[in-house]
């Protein structure tokens, strides 16, 4: 690490007088109920909050809505059918001194609805602070990235350093829902860096791969008036049901994968595809006008190596050829909906500059070590894949143990274990990174 251990310790010496401040920051991002709602969100006052915040700390500030970047709605990884009003992405650019390499952080202000309020013990946007821990929707996913980056930077200036390559912070919006938007928007209008970090993640874990994919649908119709389904309908259930298992059997190959060792949870699948029958508004239908309609629904969850155009096509495929083995000229032909985004599956190598950096900057703050590591689905790959930019997530909480984590009732950081040291992290990483006088 390149950092001289006197400049390192007046950093960290900064972070510690800030305790109370990065305390306060995180609580009043939590209390913005900024929750996304597709096609709908409510970012907008966040991203006023953060937009003034980065004006005071004399960052060049830009904000404008994902639509609102020239041909963004033309371009391939852009999900139509998401209403922007309001809801800006907000970047601040600190101009380096020079000589040193660029870097690009983001964290997104969007949070998932809290879900059944009775199931929360504390107020879901209050930012009560229990036993060391701030709690509330979005206190690690990703509020905490917001407070921590734009805490990072305070520090460094407070500390008397100037950063020699130029420092680009994102607040973005609908990274939930596999909205993508956001972030797309803003590596298309050139922030990108010489590297990326995004501020999202787990337990201090660098996730170097993201995985792919997303929910869908086969619409199963006859042509024949009836009351229900038809015996017609259900073998053509059926054979979509086997079809798709057969083919989710071909793709474990690709769950053979470095980064996925056997048994990683954050795959959160069984298998590569994943189906259930369904059938639904039947009562509602009218038989003058419609037959009965079933169906096949799923997950599909791709790692990296899958191509997510080849991926889909091939989804499409084992449903005709499935079809047309049924001999059920009663039946309409498969129509396969996807429900959300399909997601890109990416992975940028562990042994990336960034990745080193970030690794020592952790291990110089908590005397321990972390681990390079393919991680789920998230904007990840927008960075990588679309600003084509060497990029990590990182982050901390963790997404997979019920109550408490992200997503959950009671979402919780904790400010000595974690949201203090985050901050540390990302402060060290920044200006061993952009180098700095």
């Amino acid at each position: 690490m390149s950092i001289d251990e006197n400049d390192a310790k007046r950093v960290l010496d900064a972070v510690e007088e800030m305790r109370d401040e990065i305390v306060e920051l995180e609580r009043a991002l939590i209390r913005f109920d900024s929750v996304n709602q597709p096609p709908w969100g409510n970012e907008g006052p966040c991203q006023d909050f953060v937009a003034k915040w980065m004006r005071e700390l004399g960052l060049g500030v830009d904000c404008f809505t994902p639509d609102e970047v020239p041909g963004i709605q033309e371009d391939p990884a852009y999900l139509h059918g998401r209403d922007y009003t309001n809801r800006p992405n907000v970047v601040g650019t600190l101009k380096g001194i020079g000589g040193g390499r660029s870097l690009h952080l983001a964290a997104h202000a969007d949070v998932v609805p809290i879900g059944k309020p009775e199931e929360w013990t504390v107020e879901p946007f209050g930012a009560a602070i229990i036993d060391g821990k701030i709690y509330g929707r979005g206190a690690v996913d990703d509020k905490d990235g917001l407070a921590a980056m734009l805490s990072a930077l305070v520090a460094i200036r407070r500390a008397g350093y100037r950063l020699r390559g130029d420092l680009i912070l994102s607040s973005y919006v609908d990274e939930e829902f596999a909205g993508g938007n956001g972030l797309l928007a803003i590596v298309r209008k050139g922030y990108r860096g010489d590297a990326a970090i995004n501020c999202d993640g787990v337990g201090f874990l660098l996730w170097v791969a993201n995985t792919g994919g997303g929910p869908f649908r086969v619409l199963i119709q006859s042509r024949v008036d009836a009351p229900y389904p038809t015996p017609a309908m259900r073998r053509v259930q059926a054979a979509y049901r086997e079809a798709l298992a057969a083919l989710s059997q071909r793709w474990m190959a690709y769950w053979q994968h470095p980064l996925y060792p056997a048994g990683t949870p954050w795959i959160l699948r069984r298998e590569p595809i994943e189906v259930k029958d369904w059938e639904e508004g039947l009562e509602g239908w009218s038989w003058q006008n419609h037959g009965p309609a079933c169906g096949v629904s799923g997950y599909v969850t791709t790692l990296p190596g899958q191509d997510r155009d080849r991926a889909k096509a091939e989804i499409i495929a084992a449903v005709e050829e499935a079809y047309a083995g049924c001999g059920c000229s009663s039946v309409y032909p498969p129509r396969v909906e996807w429900t959300y985004r399909f997601m890109d599956a990416c992975e940028v190598s562990p042994d990336e500059p960034i990745v080193t950096t970030l690794s020592q900057a952790y291990q110089r703050v908590s005397g321990g070590t972390t681990q390079a590591i393919g991680g789920v689905r998230s904007d990840l790959y927008m960075l990588a894949l679309h600003g084509g930019v060497p990029a990590v997530s990182f982050g901390v909480g963790d997404v997979l143990r019920g109550s408490g984590s992200a997503h959950e009732p009671n979402e919780r950081i904790d400010i000595d274990g974690e949201l203090i040291p985050y901050v540390k992290t990302l402060a060290l990483a920044v200006m061993d990174w952009c180098g700095y006088g």
